[in-house]
């Protein structure tokens, strides 16, 4: 062989010896080299006679013995071996391993004897790796995100990349995920809060379905909590969302993880109005609630239990109403977090004021023992009770007659110009508070009143006596009414209908111009 037909790099004169077994030497053998290019193009390479070829590891499926048998076939039979793939390292220890495209020719002389075999080595490693990656990328869009389960999808997730990408798995859950919310858009994964979900590619299986239930949960909850219903009902219908929720899981075929699981949650909750400064607040299954006075004491306070969600206690739910001084923070806690901090030191932590709520939070955190095992989930909720000025809001009661809604227009430009509220929102404020009283006058019962509420957005609220609740109507080209609330819809943020004791309360928030730039 002329070294000008071979690949580029380098050429070593080699031999593989071949003895017959008629001259009484030693049986033929394949002592094949160990491999050193200069580059990453093909290499040329002719074996020499006693020089050992050292893999680090074997290709999948082939051993060394198998590439040594290939080779031999190539001097039985003469038929070259092409692009026979083989991993190892180019020099004993050297690492990370590489990927080679192997390809044996049998040489021979002018008289057809044979002398050894030519090899091209070529570094095929960042194609292989290329291919590698397609074949994962291809079964991963084959098997992943087949149905909207969490469970199901981390599952399918891990099986794909273990043990073909990786020799274990993390699969990490966005957190507004879990909850059922839309995910921040954040400039780096460190700032997108996560939480844990898989490890190893196995996945806990009560803790995704109770993850999962979470967050349909907490979907449901937003969508009840937009009905400004009462505390009592908000539960009642949430209980009958968890029981629709437990019906799917049993209606759910045999294989899947969560077919006859059962389905309840307990819960506690509380619901701070800042104008009255007053406090809703119940729970099932969890602690009490905890209040830390702006003096430094802390009570807790012993909520009526009412049933868990989803069982099949048919007791009412049950709330308390409580007066609430500003600057009280009000703690929730689960029993896990506090067999990890402990009643009497929680206590303490919370007294201590001063710090902000994110402080204070971790310092109850940091004296934890949270780094042990836990019963559950440790779970803590502080919230700071703040008062809203009293120049920051305002009510009018308004006579039941034609002359009203306009009456209501002036009262409502007026203490909106005095807080120098933009004139788009105050044009805004007058259509709504309009569309509102004529809406009262004509279908409410008095006495009425109206009351604004300028904080990080402004609220117009319309209070009547009566119970019947408006609903939203498209009108046609030729109706003369039936538009009010379409407008109010179109111009607002949100609106919607709040029952009270004596009537029902219509609003509308809209933003202010603080609002919008931030």
């Amino acid at each position: 062989m002329k070294h000008a037909e071979c690949p580029p790099t380098r050429v070593m004169d080699a031999v593989i010896c071949r003895r017959a077994a008629a001259t009484g030497a030693a049986p033929r053998t394949a002592c094949v080299p160990s491999i050193a290019t200069g580059g990453t193009g093909p290499t040329s390479l002719i074996w020499r006679r006693g020089t050992p070829l050292t893999w680090s590891r074997a290709t999948p499926r082939r051993s060394n013995a198998d590439h040594e048998a290939a080779f031999l076939r190539v001097l039985d039979s003469g038929v070259p071996l092409v692009r026979r793939l083989v991993r190892g390292s180019l020099k004993p220890g050297l690492q990370p391993d590489r990927a080679f495209h192997v390809s044996a020719f049998r040489l021979q002389d002018p008289h057809d004897a044979v002398l050894g075999l030519a090899a091209v080595v070529a570094d095929v490693t960042e194609y292989e790796e290329g291919r590698r990656r397609a074949v994962i990328l291809s079964r991963g869009r084959e098997k992943v995100g087949r149905t909207l389960d969490v469970d199901s999808t981390c599952r399918d997730l891990a099986e794909v990349v273990v043990p073909a990408f990786a020799d274990l798995a993390v699969v990490d859950v966005v957190e507004a995920i879990v909850w059922g919310d839309e995910p921040a858009q954040a400039t780096s994964a460190a700032r997108v809060p996560l939480r844990r979900a898989a490890s190893a590619g196995v996945q806990d299986r009560d803790g995704y379905l109770a993850a999962t239930a979470m967050g349909q949960l907490r979907t449901a909850i937003h969508t009840l909590a937009a009905l400004d219903l009462e505390a009592d009902d908000l539960l009642a219908r949430l209980n009958d969302t968890v029981l629709q929720l437990a019906e799917e899981r049993h209606a759910q075929p045999a294989g899947d993880c969560a077919h006859g699981e059962s389905l309840t949650a307990a819960y506690s909750y509380a619901l701070y109005d800042p104008v009255s400064c007053t406090c809703i607040a119940g729970r099932s299954g969890l602690p009490g609630l905890y209040l830390a006075c702006p003096d430094g004491t802390v009570t807790t306070v012993e909520l009526p239990n009412g049933p868990l969600l989803g069982s099949t206690d048919i007791a009412p739910f049950a709330a308390t109403t409580l007066d609430i001084s500003e600057g009280t923070v009000l703690a929730l806690a689960t029993p896990a977090l506090l067999d990890a901090v402990g009643t009497e030191r929680l206590r303490q932590l919370l007294s201590h004021r001063g710090a902000s709520m994110q402080e204070l939070c971790d310092k109850i955190v940091y004296a934890s023992r949270l780094g042990q095992p836990t019963k559950g989930d440790a779970i803590l909720v502080l919230a700071l009770a703040n008062t809203l000025p009293t120049d920051r809001t305002t009510v009018w009661s308004i006579e039941a007659d034609q002359r009203a809604p306009a009456w209501a227009r002036a009262q409502a430009r007026s203490w909106l110009t005095k807080h120098h509220v933009p004139e788009e929102t105050v044009f805004a404020a007058e259509v709504i508070v309009s569309e509102l009283v004529t809406n009262a006058v004509r279908y409410g019962a008095p006495p009425l009143s109206l009351r604004l509420i300028l904080d990080r957005t402004l609220t117009a609220e319309v209070t009547d006596t009566s119970a019947t609740s408006p609903h939203l109507r498209h009108a046609r080209a030729t109706d003369e009414g039936g538009r009010g609330l379409f407008i109010i819809a179109q111009l607002a943020d949100r609106w919607g209908t709040r029952p009270t004791p004596r009537g029902k309360t219509i609003w509308a928030e809209m933003p202010t111009a603080a609002t919008t730039q931030s």
